[in-house]
């Protein structure tokens, strides 16, 4: 098998893993965060999400006033965060857009897509994008550095 052949089973492997049958929503007997396969989700206007959110395959819209008191990490969806809204942990995206106008305590990562801070935005932490793209409005609040299409490591494929 070339290497070409075996870098294109990895990515097929890896996007079919990616790519849900049916939706299915994971369950828990404790209040400590949520996992969403297949499924948008909306966290409410004045609700609160105590732990993380893992979005696989869907969209994220959190609604003015809402926090969510951990990380938000969403593959193969779109953040929409409004006006607000509250994310006290990092924000992570692969295959997405975020469209952020609340506050973020910590730092940002997407790969692949884009990052949208609107003049409400704070974020209190880092931006890193790999193959994406971060447009901040001049009145946004970013207390850490950005980087943009940061370089990824050097992956060696045995042959």
């Amino acid at each position: 098998m070339t290497k070409l052949n075996k870098i294109i089973a990895v990515l097929a492997l890896m996007a079919f893993l990616l790519v849900p049958t049916q939706s299915a929503q994971a369950q828990g007997s404790s209040d400590t965060g949520k996992i969403v396969f297949g499924q948008n989700y909306t966290l409410d206007s004045g609700e609160t999400l105590a732990g993380d959110l893992v979005v696989f395959g869907g969209n994220v819209k959190i609604e003015k006033e809402a926090t969510v008191e951990g990380s938000v990490v969403v593959f193969g969806g779109n953040i929409d965060m409004a006006e607000a809204a509250t994310i006290t942990g990092d924000t992570a995206m692969i295959g997405g857009n975020m469209k952020v106008s609340g506050i973020v305590d910590g730092d940002m990562f997407i790969l692949g897509g884009q990052i949208s801070l609107s003049k409400t935005a704070v974020v209190h932490g880092d931006i890193s994008s790999m193959g994406g793209e971060v447009d901040v409005d001049p009145k946004a609040q970013v207390d850490g550095n950005i980087h943009e299409n940061v370089t990824a490591p050097t992956v060696q494929i045995p042959t």
